[in-house]
């Protein structure tokens, strides 16, 4: 150099991938490319009959949110996790002891599940309540699981109780 320069050096942050990924039962929003230092809203939604179970991968705000914040620093990966919710179906019987119902427990949401009313001798099923069946006496009920169940069944006493053997 004989003489004298300016020079001027110009600079730009550097950008980075945000790649979201979901795990079976739902779904994630704001994947994208960012500058450094960005602070980004990501957001799990979880799919009908599913919870979020929390953010793997990267370091979100909070890693148990379904809506948080991921700053960018570089190139990172976040995993939405989710897992099927149970439910549970209770029956109760009325009058106690008249009978019993098989079937009743905790299940995944959306499993088939069959109820059966069976009366003890001297009593016969009078109806089912606590949800809408197509037959209400019927001694055996389908249902699809979609949420807790609070139900009852009722016997009556067979008219001829006393001649039954």
């Amino acid at each position: 150099m004989t003489s004298d320069r300016n020079v001027t050096a110009n600079f730009e942050l550097g950008s980075y991938p945000l790649a979201l990924t979901a795990g079976q039962g739902g779904s994630v929003i704001g994947s994208g490319n960012f500058s450094h230092g960005k602070t980004v809203n990501i957001t799990a939604s979880p799919d009908a009959g599913y919870r979020f179970t929390g953010w793997t991968g990267g370091s979100p705000a909070d890693a148990n949110a379904k809506s948080t914040t991921v700053t960018v620093t570089k190139p990172v990966t976040l995993t939405a996790n989710f897992e099927k919710i149970r439910y549970s179906i209770h029956v109760s019987v009325t009058p106690i002891g008249a009978g019993s119902v098989s079937g009743a427990d905790s299940f995944e949401y959306g499993e088939t599940v069959t109820l059966t009313a069976t009366p003890i001798k001297g009593y016969q099923l009078s109806h089912w309540s606590g949800t809408t069946f197509a037959s209400s006496s019927a001694t055996e009920q389908t249902l699809i699981v979609t949420s807790d169940l609070n139900l009852a069944v009722t016997f009556d006493r067979h008219p001829n109780a006393g001649t039954l053997s």
